[in-house]
């Protein structure tokens, strides 16, 4: 086992950061590993990977049928450069890819629940179930990266061996770069409360429930930080702040290389998502000691919270966890006591320090560089199979 390539949608979101702590992590435990990454959709300049090898589609074709035959295409023309003895391939689409080509081991890394690829439009929804069916039956290995994930990817009998692996997270690069100065031009000098929604903007994360809070927050800047997945849904965005009028107040801010300076800046981080896997804004928001408030999206939620009671997924009351506050599901209560408990749990935060400092984030060992060893040893088990 010597040459694995990593297939990625794109370099710009958090699965990519995650991914890549895990290409590093391989790297220094493992250095006679020819790891070489490929980007399937494309490489945006100020992206988050440096890699002298690397391989990208130069060009994104918004024709969505189309850019999906010029993948496949790009995918076969890495795999047959770069003759890779296992590719492992992150996400829904560039899964499929990988499954539909080549004659290597080949491992799909799951981020979320099926339920996120389902809010997607008619031909996305279409391909994915087809993908279901037919495709990641193909993989000669899965990997969930929360217990959520893995247990939706066994009710979708997606394949028959499924592994729970969790997303590495890099807590000495964090150290590293969270005290680097603040570009004030794009976030001026602190004077107000400060919420920061961190995440790519679409339907999933419904960044408007918090817009419509912030009516009832006086003195409160909110900071959305992400690229924008749902151009459609960004606009009505635009559009409700507007009406709102609140437009000084909403910062829309593309995806960050580093957002850690601000994650410790801010007052409260909030994710208002229906469905997540294991949201490492919230692992890494914690480690910085910055009081979180998320609502009940997954059973990882309870995992990082280190919550001992049985996962409740239709919750309808706020758990005040001793590592933040979970509060219910959108899907789960109406829009109007939605708003009504996002504003009261901010406020409760705002007057009480109860959340700023953390003794001890014991999730955290599940999530170290170290746990490396566990992917490696399941890569090489899958290497020895197919030699033998």
């Amino acid at each position: 086992m010597k040459n694995i390539l990593y297939l990625f949608s794109t370099a710009d979101t958090s699965v990519a950061k995650v991914a890549l702590n895990q290409i590093n992590a391989l790297r220094k435990y493992y250095p006679d590993l020819n790891i070489k990454i490929a980007c399937v959709n494309y490489y945006p300049e100020g992206s988050l990977i440096e890699d002298e090898i690397f391989f990208y589609k130069k060009k994104y074709c918004y024709n969505q049928i189309l850019n999906y035959f010029k993948s496949i295409f790009f995918v076969r023309k890495v795999k047959c450069s770069f003759k890779p003895d296992i590719t492992i391939s992150n996400l829904g689409a560039v899964n499929a890819y990988n499954a539909l080509l080549g004659k290597e081991i080949k491992i799909g890394i799951f981020h979320a629940p099926m339920i996120q690829f389902n809010q997607k439009n008619i031909i996305s929804k279409s391909l994915n179930f087809l993908a279901l069916r037919l495709l990641y039956q193909k993989l000669d290995g899965i990997i969930g990266i929360s217990q959520e994930v893995v247990n939706d990817l066994k009710v979708h009998k997606v394949n028959d061996d499924i592994q729970l692996e969790y997303n590495i997270h890099d807590f000495d690069q964090i150290d590293k770069i969270k005290d680097e100065l603040i570009d004030e031009n794009l976030f001026g000098t602190k004077r107000q409360r400060e919420i920061l929604c961190l995440g790519m903007i679409d339907r999933n994360k419904r960044q408007d429930l918090i817009i419509k809070s912030l009516c009832s927050l006086d003195d409160t800047i909110l900071y959305i930080v992400g690229k924008v997945l749902d151009e459609n849904y960004y606009n009505e965005l635009l559009n409700l702040i507007e009406v709102l009028g609140i437009i000084e107040r909403v910062r829309f801010i593309p995806f960050m290389n580093n957002p850690y300076p601000l994650i410790q800046r801010v007052d409260v981080l909030i994710s208002s998502s229906i469905s997540e896997g294991l949201p490492g804004v919230i692992i890494e928001s914690l480690y910085l000691n910055t009081p979180v408030l998320c609502t009940n999206s997954s059973l990882g939620i309870w995992e990082i919270f280190n919550k001992k009671e049985i996962y409740n997924s239709k919750l309808n009351n706020v758990e005040f966890c001793e590592k933040g506050i979970i509060i219910p599901n959108p899907n789960h209560i109406t829009e109007d006591l939605m708003i009504k408990i996002i504003v009261n749990t901010i406020s409760y935060i705002y007057r009480n320090n109860r959340y700023y400092k953390i003794n001890e984030f014991f999730f955290s060992e599940k999530i170290s560089e170290n746990n490396i060893i566990s992917f490696y040893n399941f890569l090489k088990k899958k290497y020895n199979e197919n030699s033998n």
